[in-house]
């Protein structure tokens, strides 16, 4: 009698991925004109970490599998237990004896079985089973011999070992399949991080379709291209922070890519606070250099306004915004001077004297009020206006109310005074360079270096990035945690990265301390105004906060801790990779690296 289901003899999906036949072997088999070999990671080093398997898997036609199975915590504890009882055992009867050769792998072996433990009873970790294998790919014989030595070594530099799954390659291709079973039943025991550093996807190779060479890959040493502007939902904004210790190459990550950015015609203005060391390079470059002394007549007005070219509302003159900017700076110099932030009295007397001071030049919202044209007319080729200073503003603040304190205080900000270097007309002017920096390195008190800072940053953001909305830019900060450190420069910082990506503009920090943009809501929003982070090695202090704040491993955070120079994590939205700066030899010159 016919059998009356019609769906019998129905192809299935693994009826029609499957292949013809595979013929063993002892230790391979063949299918069709490739020949395979299926290997079992047996051994595996004490501590794994962020993308440790990375340059094994990118040998060649590599599969990779991983079979996780928990444990019940209740189950790994007490078998803890009676093996951290049972090495106690043996630790005492070996002290007892003399025999010291196995007192020190006893010791650090009860040491970590009680931190597992530990860790497991306080619900901070869980236990698994796993069990890993490679299956290799190649056209022939000496090819899949010649890749198998390859991964053993790799391996073996991790106090690693992978076994040829020998007469059994059908079970161990079987496991390696993405079906779920697992028919070696070979297993491994693994807490939650040494699991999740097996995972592939926590170090994949991570590259923009174009952009500048950032970096390579630090275990693959693969390329990585990145392109700040690619935009949502790539990155949300151009901005980056830059983490690392001194001596880490923070500066250096940097410099290279402002230098490489000027290939890509991205114009960059870099901020060097210290040594001189960017100015040095920027010159070799045939950039330029802008020296910021004490000594010299000013060169930068604080109270400078320019046309800004909104790409939404269009041009106009942001009183408002440079409002926002004096309140913040004096607000640090208050609060630098009196240990006291500006009281509702000041902040209220600043904006009144801000606003009379352009009034009193005649200056309002339109830009033609920038300009001295004929009435109606706008010319940009017109002659500009002579701006006011602060000595405008100071005596502007004169009988407002409560402003006495203020009045004071800013005295040291005329010409002539310790901070006199901006109560004057500005000098400078940024044309078509591609590289400019301004040198402060001369400035060696911190508060000054600050004051400094702020002032030419405010003023590059109103000449430079809002005057070209439609080129791209870079403006770097070195040492940016003496903003973070200070409520009313950090808020100023943080409001200039909310703005600045509508004006193709991305705002690079490098910082030493981690902590300062922890301890302020503030600077925690200057973290979140970042899509990118290079975290590079960090003061010891400094990893606890690290961790929290962007989620990382154990692995990964073992990976920063012992980072080589220019070597740390790309941390974007969805990408933690390890990233290695590595520089061609005209890049070492320039950068005065050379040997």
């Amino acid at each position: 009698m016919l059998d009356r289901d019609i769906m019998r003899g129905t192809a299935r999906i693994k009826d029609i991925i499957a292949p013809d036949g595979i013929e063993l072997y002892q230790t391979e088999f063949r299918q069709g004109h490739k020949y395979g070999r299926t290997l079992l990671l047996s051994t595996y080093c004490r501590k794994t970490y962020l993308g440790w398997l990375d340059e094994v898997l990118n040998l060649g036609d590599i599969d990779y599998s991983v079979h996780v199975e928990p444990v019940p915590d209740r189950m790994v504890i007490d078998q803890l237990t009676k093996k951290i009882a049972s090495l106690e055992a043996q630790f005492l009867i070996d002290q007892e004896k003399g025999n010291i050769y196995k007192i020190p792998q006893l010791r650090q072996a009860i040491q970590d079985l009680e931190e597992i433990r530990d860790a497991i009873y306080s619900n901070r970790d869980r236990m698994f089973y796993l069990t890993a294998t490679f299956t290799i790919y190649a056209k022939s014989l000496s090819e899949l011999d010649y890749l198998t030595n390859n991964l053993k070594s790799l391996l073996a530099r991790r106090a690693s070992k992978a076994r040829t799954m020998l007469f059994i390659q059908d079970k161990a291709l079987k496991t390696s399949l993405p079906f779920g079973n697992n028919e070696l039943n070979i297993y491994r025991n693994a807490t939650l991080g040494g699991v999740v550093s097996m995972m592939p996807f926590t170090g994949f190779e991570y590259s923009h379709s174009n952009g500048i060479l950032l970096g390579v890959n630090y275990f693959s040493r693969t390329p990585i291209f990145y392109n700040s502007f690619i935009g949502p939902p790539e990155l949300p904004n151009p901005h980056a922070i830059y983490i690392g210790w001194s001596g880490s190459g923070k500066t250096v990550f940097i410099s290279t890519k402002a230098l490489r950015s000027a290939l890509h015609l991205i114009k960059s203005v870099l901020i060097d606070p210290e040594e001189g060391h960017i100015a040095a390079w920027v010159k070799r470059a045939g950039g330029t250099v802008i020296e910021i002394d004490p000594s010299k007549p000013p060169m930068i007005n604080l109270m400078e306004i320019d046309v800004e070219e909104d790409p939404e509302t269009g041009p106009r003159v942001n009183i408002l915004d440079k409002i926002a900017e004096i309140r913040s700076i004096l607000g640090l110099v208050v609060e630098r001077q009196t240990g006291q932030g500006l009281t509702a009295e000041e902040i209220v007397a600043i904006e009144e004297a801000v606003r009379e001071t352009y009034a009193k030049f005649g200056i309002n919202s339109d830009p033609r009020s920038l300009y001295e044209n004929a009435p109606g007319q706008l010319s940009v080729s017109g002659r500009k206006k002579q701006l006011p200073t602060i000595s405008d503003l100071q005596q502007a603040l004169e009988g407002k109310y409560r402003a006495e304190r203020i009045q004071t205080l800013i005295k040291p900000m005329l010409y002539g005074g310790s901070l006199g270097m901006f109560d004057g007309p500005s000098t400078v002017r940024l044309q078509d360079e591609l590289l400019v920096c301004f040198d402060i390195h001369r400035i060696k008190d911190e508060f000054t270096r600050l004051y400094t800072m702020s002032v030419i940053l405010g003023w590059v953001w109103a000449t430079f990035t809002q005057k070209q909305p439609h080129i791209k830019k870079d403006v770097y900060v070195d040492e940016g945690w003496m903003f973070a450190r200070h409520k009313d420069t950090a808020e100023h910082l943080e409001q200039l990265a909310r703005r600045a990506r509508k004006y193709k503009t991305g705002l690079n920090i490098a910082s030493q301390s981690f902590i300062e943009f922890t301890r302020s809501e503030q600077g925690k929003a200057i973290l979140g105004s970042c899509a990118t982070s290079i975290i590079l090695k960090p003061h010891p202090s400094q990893i606890d906060a690290i961790q929290e704040i962007y989620h990382l491993s154990d692995g990964a955070r073992e990976f920063i801790e012992n980072a080589p120079t220019g070597s740390g994590l790309l941390i974007t939205e969805k990408n933690v990779v390890p990233i290695y700066n590595q520089l061609i030899p005209v890049e070492l010159e320039i950068l005065g690296l050379g040997g």
